[in-house]
């Protein structure tokens, strides 16, 4: 799962009281109107490099500004795509490197999907693999590959959100979240989770709700 960002306002309440804290230190107060000056500017710029920190693990951690370090490709000169391009522009994408807390994230996504669905048809894991004719390895092999195309179309998809400046808004994830407990026909989160056995935003992470809707902007059928 992605690292949780701080809310801005608590860390600007725990900055500024740190910094109220350190003001009233002797030394602090000891120090020439210079020097004060010069001190309070890098405990801005301290400041100014959380509230940057606080953007950077979007959409479930993928950092906006390491995107080129890791995939390449023509962007679009339009900013939607229809579906087949889409399809074409992934295709001939490359990815350099996988960033591994993503990957990590996809693989874990898609084995407790596989496993929810082996529940549901009354196998165990075991019984799955056999009459699938599969070993764990090649199981294995077969989330690892589907969780690299995941991540492959996500960076492929940030990138041009990044570039053509294409956002999800917070009204736009409160809706699509207050969709998913109308699908559960839940009246609340606190049903739903009684419904689900998981929080509202727990499983608005888990399926990378937020990118759903990027993808939504960016690509049209």
């Amino acid at each position: 799962m992605s690292q949780q960002v701080p809310e801005r306002t608590s860390l600007r309440d725990h900055l500024s009281s740190a910094h109220e804290k350190w003001r009233e230190h002797s030394r602090f107060r000891r120090l020439s109107k210079k020097k004060k000056i010069i001190v309070g500017m890098l405990v801005f710029l301290v400041f100014l490099l959380f509230l940057l920190s606080a953007t950077l693990n979007r959409y479930n951690g993928y950092n906006i500004l390491l995107l080129d370090r890791y995939v390449s490709f023509d962007m679009p000169e339009e900013d939607t795509l229809t579906a087949k391009e889409w399809k074409k522009l992934v295709k001939s994408a490359e990815v350099s490197k996988y960033p591994e807390a993503q990957l990590k994230r996809e693989e874990k996504y898609i084995t407790s999907q596989y496993h929810k669905r082996i529940r549901e048809y009354g196998l165990t894991y075991k019984e799955y693999l056999k009459e699938s004719d599969l070993t764990e390895s090649e199981f294995q092999a077969q989330v690892e590959k589907l969780a690299k195309e995941n991540v492959k179309e996500k960076l492929i998809l940030h990138s041009i959100s990044r570039k053509k400046k294409i956002y999800v808004s917070s009204e736009e994830m409160k809706a699509a979240k207050q969709q998913l407990m109308k699908d559960r026909g839940a009246t609340s989160e606190a049903d739903y989770k009684k419904i689900t056995g998981e929080t509202l935003d727990e499983h608005a992470e888990e399926i990378d709700l937020e990118s759903k809707l990027l993808y939504g902007k960016i690509v049209k059928n």
